[in-house]
């Protein structure tokens, strides 16, 4: 059974509950997630591997069988990471509180190209411009067209194509 399929996650202050479950009236506790040192905004599942990403401006990627944070990205958001998303690509997106969109590589497992690269931490592949001059709140990715809807403090929807 996949990850995405059997677990579901929890966020509270710092940390992620993993619960699995086979049915939804079965919930099995398997443990909990630490190492983010503000509060969690979003989480994604990225194969058998869980994305959060906090307000302490990082994502960490965790090994959900062992449960060991196994990657980190610091300076994630401009700030603050505030939300993010897993396309169809598979590529994770992550909005930023400076109003900027980064792409993640999700790669994790692959050799750094560049060896001076820390091979437990993350690389962003792009930064989309800032749009919005407030916080990215929430994202959605149209899977049929291929689109990214992103909503903003600022109380606008920004619409890539």
């Amino acid at each position: 059974m996949s990850l995405s399929q059997s677990t579901f996650t929890f966020l509270k202050e710092r940390f992620v509950l993993l619960i699995q479950s086979c049915l939804p009236q079965n919930f099995t506790y398997k443990g909990i997630l630490e190492g983010h040192t503000d509060a969690i905004t979003s989480v994604s599942v990225v194969g058998n591997d869980l994305w959060s990403c906090s307000r302490d401006n990082t994502v960490r990627v965790w090994n959900t069988t062992d449960q060991t944070c196994t990657k980190v990205l610091e300076n994630a958001g401009g700030g603050q990471a505030m939300c993010m998303i897993l396309t169809q690509e598979p590529q994770v997106l992550c909005g930023g509180s400076d109003g900027r969109i980064r792409s993640l590589n999700t790669k994790v497992g692959a050799k750094p190209e560049n060896t001076q690269t820390n091979p437990q931490t993350l690389d962003i592949k792009r930064t989309f411009a800032a749009n919005h001059s407030r916080e990215v709140a929430c994202m959605h990715w149209d899977n049929t067209n291929g689109g990214l809807w992103v909503g903003s403090l600022d109380k606008k929807v920004s619409v890539w194509n």
